[in-house]
Order: C-alpha cells, then structure tokens, then sequence
C-alpha cells in the first residue's frame, strides 16, 4: 500500500486495568529529534516505529502513555498462548493511520475472517498517532471516516492500534 508495509495489531491496546484509552503524554515538552508536522505533510509521515522510541526516550518516568501503550501490546504470550510475541509493535503514523483508514473494510474483512468476531474491527474511535504537532498537541485519526484532527496531548483519553514493521 502506498509503498508501505507493516502489520497491524489484531486487536486495541489495554492497559493493566483494562482501560483501552491513553493520553499521549508530555504536554509542554519539546521531543528532541521529532520534529512538528502541519496540515498536508502528516500525510506523508510514515516513521511511526522512529517516532515511537523518540516519545518512549523523552517520556521516560511519566505517567503511562500512548506510545508505551503500543511498545507492551502483546499479540499472544507464553501464559496465555504456549508462544511469547517479541515482535517490535510501535504507534503508527499519521500516515500509517491514513493506510489502516483507506483499507479498512479490506482489514475488517480479514479480521473478521480470522476471528469469527466483529470485536477486533478498526472502529469509530479517535486513535493516537506517533506524529507529533507541537508540544501541545498531537495528531489523531478517526479509522472509520478518516478525519484526522489534533488533541490535545494530556487532556485527550484516546486509543492506541499499536503497528509492527513486517
């Protein structure tokens, strides 16, 4: 798609108490190497994974974010499934999030294909991206209508569909 490839989780993130929404965390701060993208070029940001350890580096010893929401994201574990999940899963894009929106009724499909279940669909909610707008904000994607808007970065509780190179 577009040049890109990566895999995207079969289900949301969860928190330890099962919360599935997350703030993106660092209001205020400024995210050395991370730099700010405006209307038009967040549709051509796809360095999710890049962005992730950027946010993970600069918020160290915070409160629990978006991006450490997406690095934990386990698709299966040795308690649960006999097999431990080492995969390297990230906050997607702006432009990876852009993807997962124009072939959302592809991945539902295969979702659905997969899991027998409508639960793990790419759903109506507003989900974080990596792709950072100024030290207030942060940019976010509606998967069902595409729309992307910026929030607010520590007053937002959004949710996180942590990706994965392939």
């Amino acid at each position: 798609a577009h040049s890109q490839s990566f895999v995207i989780a079969a289900q949301e993130c969860y928190a330890a108490d099962l919360s599935s929404s997350f703030y993106w965390g660092g209001l205020g701060k400024a995210i050395d190497g991370l730099s700010a993208k405006m209307l038009g070029k967040m549709y051509t940001c796809f360095t999710g994974k890049e962005d992730t350890r950027l946010i993970l580096d600069a918020l160290k010893g915070t409160n629990s974010n978006g991006a450490e929401a997406a690095v934990a994201y386990k698709a299966f574990t040795l308690d649960g499934d006999g097999l431990e999940d080492d995969t390297e899963w990230f906050l997607p894009s702006s432009g990876q999030m852009m993807i997962m929106y124009r072939y959302r009724d592809q991945i539902n499909e295969m979702l659905r294909a997969f899991w027998s279940s409508d639960s793990m669909f790419l759903t109506d909610k507003y989900y974080w991206t990596s792709t950072y707008y100024d030290t207030t904000n942060a940019w976010t994607c509606n998967l069902n209508t595409g729309h992307m808007n910026v929030q607010n970065k520590n007053t937002s509780l959004l949710h996180v569909r942590a990706t994965a190179e392939e």
